[in-house]
């Protein structure tokens, strides 16, 4: 059994090559050589011992990093998924302001187009108080020339009541004279008496006269406005827009009162 393992070199699994056949035989005994090479087999065991340990290390090393880098991977999706739901939560965010904002211009276009009708409202009124105003003007000058007229009348009317009040002084200062002359005849006392019942008629009519056309001006000063404000509406009806390119002469002209 020792003679066939001297015979042969690689019987535990050694190769040594060509160098194996021309290896000498040595002094040391067989059982040397299977020491040596028990030994030389520990020592390459210890050798992939430790070259596994170092691979089992490794594999811990990568296991801890894989570890570490699921842990990273869970963060990281855990980040995503935070992320998603902010970006969810903006856009919500996002399309409420959108909606706001829509709401908001919906809003501002309603009020822009009230601000239109009433500043066209406030056009119309301002047309309105122009037309208006240029009738109370044609009103009050018609009105005013109406007066002149009339005062116009009345002074004359005064002035003649004035004339006829000193023309019947006179005659009473006449008549009075003629009384004292108690020596004249009783015809001409008389006629002077005549004379003096005549013109204290006259008189009382022409006073009558005066105190009727003073009540007929008060009376038509009075229904005046009355008057040309159905004149204006009987106008509107035959014209409805009122024609401001008229004068104030066709509302003016005084009606001629006897």
């Amino acid at each position: 059994m020792s003679k066939d393992l001297g015979n042969d070199p690689n019987r535990l699994g050694l190769n040594y090559g060509n160098k194996a056949s021309k290896v000498t035989k040595s002094s040391s005994t067989p059982f040397q050589r299977i020491q040596d090479k028990i030994k030389e087999l520990e020592r390459s065991l210890e050798k992939q011992r430790n070259q596994n340990e170092k691979i089992q290390d490794n594999v811990k090393g990568f296991e801890q990093r894989l570890e570490e880098q699921y842990d990273q991977n869970e963060k990281m999706q855990d980040e995503m998924k935070d992320l998603k739901q902010r970006l969810e939560e903006h856009s919500t965010r996002n399309e409420k302001i959108q909606d706001t904002t829509k709401k908001l211009e919906l809003s501002l276009e309603e009020q822009y187009n009230q601000n239109e009708k009433m500043q066209d409202k406030i056009k119309d009124l301002e047309r309105r108080l122009e037309e208006q105003y240029c009738q109370n003007e044609m009103i009050q000058k018609t009105r005013d020339q109406r007066f002149e007229y009339y005062n116009g009348k009345i002074e004359k009317l005064d002035e003649s009541v004035q004339k006829l009040t000193n023309w019947t002084s006179q005659l009473k200062d006449r008549i009075d004279e003629d009384f004292q002359m108690r020596d004249q005849e009783t015809d001409n006392l008389d006629a002077v008496q005549n004379v003096q019942h005549t013109m204290q008629k006259v008189l009382a009519t022409v006073m009558e006269q005066q105190h009727k056309h003073i009540s007929d001006t008060i009376e038509f000063q009075t229904r005046l406005p009355d008057m040309i404000q159905r004149e204006l509406s009987i106008q509107r009806m035959f014209d409805p827009e009122p024609r401001l390119d008229r004068g104030p002469d066709v509302y003016a002209k005084p009606t001629q009162y006897e």
